[in-house]
This record gives structure tokens, C-alpha cells and sequence, in this order.
């Protein structure tokens, strides 16, 4: 009984079809895990960060000593800017 070259063709195909098939599912079973592993990686150790970043602020918080006021050095404003301020405000001699 010889074959059609037709259906050998056909035949090739199909098993070519499944094969493709059955490898794309298996990639997707084994890949799905290490996904979801890395993911729960990443979450946790978001958290632990997190976590500590809140400690660390809540120590610095209990801990801090008044902040020396910083040193403010005068800017030389025109005469005209200054009146103009002055007025803005409302205040003056």
C-alpha cells in the first residue's frame, strides 16, 4: 500500500503541528514557575526595603537633634525692588 504524496505531506504537517504544540506547552510549564518565583523575590525583598526605610526614619526621628539653623547670607536688594516690596505688604515707616 503506498502513500499519496499528499497525505505524507499532510501526515508531516500534523506531526510537525503537535510537536510544535507540545513543546510551546512544556516552555510555558516550565518558564510559568520561575516567573512567579522571581516575582515573589521582587515583592519581598520591595518589602523588607520598605521596612526598613520606615525603621531607619522612625530611629532618625526619635534620635534627632535640633537642626542647626543654616547661614543666611543678606542679598543686596536695589532700593527700588525694596520700596516696591514694602508697599506690596502694607508695611513702612
Amino acid at each position: 500500500m503506498l502513500e499519496d504524496p499528499r497525505e505524507k505531506a499532510y501526515k508531516a504537517v500534523a506531526y510537525s503541528a503537535v510537536t510544535f504544540s507540545f513543546v510551546a506547552i512544556l516552555s510555558v510549564c516550565v518558564s510559568m514557575p520561575v516567573v512567579f518565583n522571581f516575582v515573589d523575590s521582587i515583592h519581598q525583598q520591595t518589602k523588607r526595603d520598605m521596612s526598613f526605610c520606615k525603621s531607619a526614619e522612625a530611629t532618625r526621628e526619635c534620635t534627632r537633634s535640633p537642626c542647626p539653623s543654616p547661614t543666611i547670607t543678606a542679598v543686596p536688594v536695589p532700593a527700588k525692588l525694596r520700596d516696591q516690596l514694602v508697599e506690596e505688604r502694607g508695611e513702612g515707616p
